[in-house]
């Protein structure tokens, strides 16, 4: 799977934690913005703000460090960054206003964006079989997300965003000896050849990224406070997110298993025009059973759907600056999410249900045109 460093399960491993300590907040919207509600009596739009503050200095730091990746040293600057992470996530314990906590997100964000970028970058460059690794990176995420919601409900029920930000702090120090396996520059440059991307081509695949993984951002974004008023607690949720994530372990394992076997485009297709449905299906409802099994193929359609995006990025660019590129447009599409809570104040849950339906379709047109553009399979 990985065809330039001597001991490739250590890549592996490390490529990975590098993965989660730079994606873990994007992973947490619901819970972060549950959190940031009643740890400082916020609104959901302005709770929403604190978590978009951070996401958009995640994905600006991803697009901004994707043309250089291929000169960097990713070790030394993986650790340097997972410490940066470390230290602004214990800080954020200690402001209680919003005006206290988002600059320290913002530089929590920087640091998870270097880490983001670098994961992507590393896939792409040196793995022979780059679709099959992002899907485990799927399965990673969503093992993860099985720990994370598991404890980070009752935290978040018990300590609000305290507890959450302390979590995040132990999780990616746990982590951080894993990042020394990642290479460097160098043994990643011998094996590299210049490619010529067209600006058409990069623009649609960002563009098919951003708005896929915004109305996925955006649904996953408002499952607590829809739940809750369902008449679920903060706990009762983020274990229902638990054990989807679980479930939708299986969508990530059959996205490594099939691959390419089918080609790209009928699973792409499948899987969002599901997510369509089941996205309606989960805002339009008052049933709690309806909600739970909602979120349970949410999860499975999330986690297959990630391989393909980052796949396609990977086999049209070795050097990995596409992955990181989509890396962005994912990123952006995740810090938009939570911003559908102005779409509620406006529209309701209904509202916010078609509104990502829509962008959900318009992700899939173009990301089909940028399959038949380049005659992939």
């Amino acid at each position: 799977m990985l065809g330039t460093e001597k001991d490739p399960l250590k890549l592996i491993f490390a490529v990975i934690a590098a993965h989660l300590i730079g994606g873990l907040a994007s992973a947490l919207p619901p819970l972060l913005i549950g959190g940031n509600m009643v740890g400082l009596s916020l609104s959901e739009a302005a709770a929403g703000n604190i978590v978009f503050a951070e996401l958009s200095a995640l994905a600006l730091t991803v697009l901004l460090i994707s043309p250089f990746l291929p000169r960097l040293k990713y070790r030394s600057l993986c650790i340097s960054a997972a410490t940066i992470v470390i230290v602004a996530n214990a800080l954020t314990l200690v402001p209680a206003t919003v005006v206290g906590v988002i600059p320290i997100r913002v530089v929590a964000g920087i640091g998870e964006g270097l880490i983001y970028a670098i994961s992507l970058a590393v896939v792409a460059s040196t793995s022979r079989d780059p679709d099959r690794l992002y899907g485990l990176f799927a399965v990673a995420w969503a093992v993860m997300g099985f720990v994370v919601f598991g404890i980070g409900g009752v935290l978040s029920e018990m300590y609000a965003h305290y507890g959450l930000y302390a979590m995040m702090a132990v999780f990616s120090l746990l982590l951080l000896p894993f990042l020394r396996g990642m290479p460097s520059t160098k043994v990643l440059l011998h094996q590299q050849s210049k490619q010529k991307l067209s600006i058409l081509v990069v623009v649609l695949v960002n563009l098919s990224t951003f708005f896929y993984f915004a109305g996925s951002s955006a649904l996953y974004s408002f499952t607590e406070p829809f739940g809750i008023r369902l008449g679920l607690s903060a706990s009762e949720i983020g274990f229902i997110l638990s054990i989807a994530t679980v479930v939708g372990l299986g969508g990530a394992l059959l996205a490594t298993w099939l691959n390419v076997r089918l080609g790209r485009i009928l699973p792409i297709t499948v899987v969002i025009a599901l997510f369509a449905v089941n996205t309606l299906m989960i805002f339009s409802t008052d049933s709690t059973i309806v909600y739970v099994v909602g979120l349970m193929l949410f999860a499975v359609y999330y986690f297959f759907s990630l391989p393909y995006f980052y796949g396609i990025a990977a086999a049209l660019d070795k050097e990995g600056r596409l992955a990181a590129s989509v890396g962005f447009a994912f990123l952006v599409g995740s810090s938009a999410g939570p911003l559908g809570g102005h779409i509620i104040e406006w529209k309701g849950y209904a509202g916010l249900g078609w509104a990502i339906t829509a962008s959900a379709v318009v992700g899939w047109i173009l990301m089909i045109v940028v399959i038949r553009i380049n005659r992939m399979k």
